[in-house]
């Protein structure tokens, strides 16, 4: 036995000598990796603890970044900024106590309505170079908790935004921090004063403002923290009261504070006191195992190959911390080394792409909320599919949800008409934006007019194109209502001076048809009744009313022909109109009609109107195709219009909604395209061969003189419908006629002064007057009616003006007679209706005589103005 161990001694001495080397080297090594792990692992949560600030400020500052792009940063006046910081603060979902909006006064306007400014001077300075950041450590005085104001400045502008971070959740983690037995976290301001760390007393107050010192429950933390401040951001050793402490710290992005972790050196190398044993009391147990056991050794050898394997294992399982730490040399420390390389790779190399991950996360975040949150539409599609809409884009189809259009094709939304512009834009080969016009359907059936815009982006990783919408109707409708409103005023302009042109033509007309009228029945009078030139002068005084008649015509169109109105049944006169034109259109037409007998009732002059009828319905008669006889339909009722149907009416004026009595004649001949249309009232305008064109011209005048309105539908071979509208009154008693006094072989004497610049007229005039007693004084203006008036205003009895004079017209010359002689008899003549006339007058005549004018209705004038009694 002695001999076995002796050979075992002799055999194993150098082994143990070996063993004892390896064990001490091996110690030293586990001393080191210890070290080094306890490094790491102050690295790693300072690296956890950083990674904490950032996840908590980087929402908020994406947040704040997001409101400097809202109406918010371009808001105008303290209270609108007020009422957009309350909004965004119930949006942001608690990330914020409250929400600032710092102007260019360095004036902080706060959600709620209060205003103020922060002592800290250089927090504008960091703004201004950084774009970003933090204020001071602060106690809100709305909840006395810690908090930082986090500031955003407004691009291009001296303002920023800012929000109330609450901090005591962060400043308490760091407050309770602790690594194995010593090891705790420090955090320290811009200015180096302590915020955060073992033993800091919570902060509390009840105002908004800087936070006192704090006082650290150990010297030594406040001389760390001062220490820290001073060095570069890194991993140190700091010599403190005969104590060692290994530091890793830096510099918190965006708010400039550092961020320390601390560990005492001996905490780290208590670790290694259980390798220092193992390298003292490893070989004597060696020895007696070996004495005792001899596959010992063996197992001793085999032990890293084990540890190896164990750490492969847990690597394998995903632990990427894991290292091999055995100290062992040779090919199995070259393996371990080797793993650990590996291992240190792979880890780096997952964290890496973990930071990419997170990025790329962070980046879809963003951009999801600017799509989501973007007021314009957003639409993308592939190949016409939707494949994603955001709220703007549900609103605009009128869809409750997303997912109503999501799978649909872009051709079911889209006008028929506008299908050809859709497949153009679908199949265009370009990367640039392309813009088109498009009409497309709403879920509810409505039609909207959009502007996309379409630009190529990748969705979910494949191809896609998102399309930018703006909705248009309004734009467009405004279009359309503004050239119909130009083409309506030009319209009414071009009838205003086609108006004015006739009114001036019969006032012209008037004058000389006076001169021969008077001329014809002068003659009259002084022929015998059997004189041969009798009959010819009949002839001619029947031409000259005929004439009259005409110029009625041309005033009627103009809208100023002489009206003389009573409560009208419209329904009464196209019955009696029928009865007279049933005979010499039934060759032409069927008339058949649908008369409502309501009593209703509106104020109209019935001679114009029934002029007015049968104009239509000759018309009618006359639009019916040669050999074909065709049907003419009439319909009288009362009925409500409303604006959309009075605006689209033929006249420019402007008629309220509400009650009309309707005149309704339609027939099934050739019917008219629109340029007929736009001329049929036009004066002497016709389609037939032979015409004077004056029908519908008068139609259209009549209409305007009674404010009422008129409408045309027609269509080539459709036939044409007028719609006539009058507004509809209550019944009033007709005016009472006064009856003309017989004139048998009436004269007088006295004196007449006559003033018209139309020497022919004054000439007819002069003899009708004379014929009838009176001296007569002639003047050819108004200035020489008063200076006559002035000599012979003795013996001058009545005067009789014209309207239309030079140097001073009838109207001055009327002002000034009578501020001279304030009872002086005054008749007053002109071409233009008596309704026109009276207009101009605040004291008007004493009666109105309207050209032409028979020698019969002048004497009856004149003796009617010289026997009224105005007492």
């Amino acid at each position: 036995m002695k001999l076995i161990y002796k050979i075992l001694l002799l055999t194993f001495l150098p082994l143990f000598a070996i063993m004892a080397l390896i064990l001490g080297v091996h110690s030293f090594q586990g001393m080191r990796a210890f070290q080094r792990q306890a490094n790491a692992l102050l690295d790693s949560e300072l690296s956890q603890m950083t990674f904490r600030f950032e996840a908590f400020f980087e929402p908020r500052t994406a947040v704040l970044e997001h409101m400097t792009r809202l109406p918010l940063a371009h808001g105008d006046g303290a209270e609108q900024i007020v009422r957009l910081l309350s909004e965004q603060l119930r949006a942001s979902h608690g990330l914020f106590e409250s929400l600032y909006y710092l102007d260019d006064r360095g004036l902080f306007h706060a959600a709620d309505a209060s205003h103020f400014t922060l002592p800290d001077e250089k927090l504008a300075q960091a703004l201004e170079a950084h774009g970003v950041a933090v204020s001071s450590l602060m106690l809100s005085r709305k909840s006395s908790r810690p908090i930082v104001v986090l500031l955003v400045a407004v691009p291009g502008k001296k303002t920023a935004v800012g929000g109330a971070i609450v901090m005591d959740d962060l400043l308490r983690e760091v407050s309770r921090f602790q690594v194995a037995q010593s090891g705790f976290a420090l955090l320290t301001g811009g200015s180096g004063r302590l915020l955060a760390g073992r033993g800091i007393r919570p902060p509390v107050g009840s105002r908004l403002g800087l936070m006192p010192s704090q006082v650290a429950s150990e010297g030594v933390i406040r001389e760390l923290a001062a220490q820290i401040q001073k060095i570069p951001a890194g991993r140190v050793e700091i010599e403190l009261k005969n104590k060692t402490f290994v530091v890793a710290h830096q510099q918190l992005p965006v708010t400039g504070w550092k961020l320390a972790v601390v560990r005492a050196k001996s905490d780290v190398l208590v670790g290694t006191e259980g390798l220092i044993h193992t390298a003292l009391f490893i070989p004597g147990l060696l020895l007696a195992m070996v004495l005792v056991m001899g596959y010992g050794m063996n197992r001793a050898l085999l032990r890293p190959l084990r540890t190896l394997i164990m750490a492969l294992r847990k690597l394998g399982s995903g632990d990427l911390s894991t290292r091999s730490s055995t100290g062992a040399t040779g090919e199995i420390g070259e393996l371990e080394a080797s793993f650990n390389r590996m291992a240190d790779r792979l880890h780096s190399e997952l964290q890496a792409h973990a930071q990419a991950a997170k990025a790329l996360r962070e980046s879809e975040n963003r951009y999801r909320t600017l799509v989501e949150l973007s007021p314009v539409p957003i639409i993308v599609h592939s190949d016409g599919i939707f494949l994603y809409v955001n709220p703007a884009a549900v609103a605009l189809h009128n869809a409750s949800c997303a997912e109503e259009l999501i799978g649909e094709k872009l051709e079911e939304r889209v006008h028929p008409d506008d299908l050809e512009v859709l497949r153009d834009s679908l199949n265009a080969q370009t990367e640039h934006p392309t813009h088109a016009h498009l009409r497309i359907r709403r879920l509810d059936g409505s039609l909207i007019h959009i502007e996309a815009t379409r630009i190529t982006a990748p969705f979910g990783g494949f191809p896609a194109k998102l399309v930018l919408c703006a909705d248009v109707t309004e734009r467009k409708h405004m279009e359309k209502e503004r050239r119909r409103l130009e083409e309506k005023v030009q319209h009414g302009q071009k009838l205003e001076s086609l108006g004015l042109l006739a009114g001036g033509i019969a006032h012209d007309f008037n004058n000389m048809l006076a001169a021969i009228l008077g001329n014809a029945e002068l003659a009259l009078c002084d022929l015998a009744p059997d004189s041969l030139g009798r009959d010819n002068l009949k002839q001619l005084e029947l031409a000259a009313v005929r004439a009259g008649e005409l110029t009625s015509k041309l005033l009627a169109y103009s809208g100023k022909g002489q009206f003389v109105t009573e409560p009208l049944n419209l329904g009464d006169i196209v019955i009696e109109v029928r009865q007279i034109l049933d005979a010499t259109v039934t060759h032409a037409a069927e008339i058949t009609s649908d008369i409502e007998d309501e009593g209703y009732a509106f104020d109209g002059d019935p001679t114009q109107i029934r002029q007015l009828v049968m104009n239509l319905i000759t018309n009618a008669a006359e639009a019916m195709e040669a050999g074909k006889r065709g049907e003419i339909f009439i319909r009288t009722e009362v009925k409500r219009l409303s604006a959309d149907f009075l605006k689209d009416t033929y006249l420019r004026q402007t008629l309220l909604p509400g009650k009309y009595v309707s005149l309704e004649v339609r027939d099934d001949g050739m019917g008219m395209d629109e340029e007929t249309i736009s001329r049929i009232f036009d004066p002497f305008f016709s389609t037939k061969f032979i015409g004077r064109g004056l029908g519908l011209a008068a139609v259209i005048g009549i209409v305007r003189g009674h404010g009422g309105a008129i409408k045309v539908d027609s269509s080539p071979g459709s036939g044409t419908t007028f719609t006539l509208a009058f507004p509809c009154y209550e019944k009033r008693v007709a005016p009472t006629q006064t009856s003309q006094l017989p004139l048998e072989n009436w004269s007088s004497s006295g004196t007449v002064l006559l003033a018209d610049d139309e020497r022919e007229v004054a000439a007819v005039v002069r003899a009708m007057l004379e014929r009838a007693g009176f001296d007569v004084v002639l003047a050819e203006n108004g200035k020489q009616a008063v200076e006559q008036f002035e000599r012979h205003k003795e013996s001058i009895v009545l005067v009789v003006l014209d309207l239309t004079m030079p140097r001073m017209n009838g109207r001055q010359a009327l002002i000034q007679l009578r501020s001279r002689a304030p009872h002086l008899k005054i008749i007053l003549c002109s071409g233009f209706n008596e309704e026109q006339v009276f207009g101009r007058f605040k004291e008007p005549p004493n009666a109105f005589l309207q050209k032409p004018f028979t020698m019969k209705k002048l004497i009856s004038t004149v003796r009617t103005v010289l026997e009224d009694d105005p007492t």
